[in-house]
């Protein structure tokens, strides 16, 4: 991080790519982790379906259009974003949408 400047690296030194794939597997399954372990966790899951699903937020469940294609532009990216959550949420565990979607219903019951 230090300087800011970007690292050069050499893709035709076999042993340097190997590593550094090796580095970004070890990243990726971390952040795979972080996320299974954040799932366990039922105030995440209700954050995460508020985010999905509310109206200021991703908005996944209502229509993105708008007369101004800017906001339209916009709405299309935002439901991008919980359709990419969606199916990180499936690939932990495919049972966890539906989980989800329950207890949202039993805590608008309880509200």
């Amino acid at each position: 991080m230090g300087s800011g400047m970007t690292e050069v690296h050499n893709a035709s030194d076999e042993k340097s790519v190997k590593k550094r794939q090796d580095k970004a597997k070890r990243q990726a399954a971390a952040r795979d982790e972080d996320f299974k372990w954040l799932l366990t966790q039922p105030q995440f899951r209700r954050w995460l379906w508020h985010l999905i699903h509310d109206p200021e937020r991703c908005a996944l469940m209502q229509s993105p259009f708008s007369p101004n294609g800017s906001v339209q532009t916009l709405n299309l990216g935002m439901q991008e974003i919980a359709r990419k959550l969606y199916a990180d949420v499936t690939k932990v565990n495919a049972k966890l949408i539906p989980q989800m979607m329950l207890e949202h219903a039993e805590a608008e019951e309880h509200a």
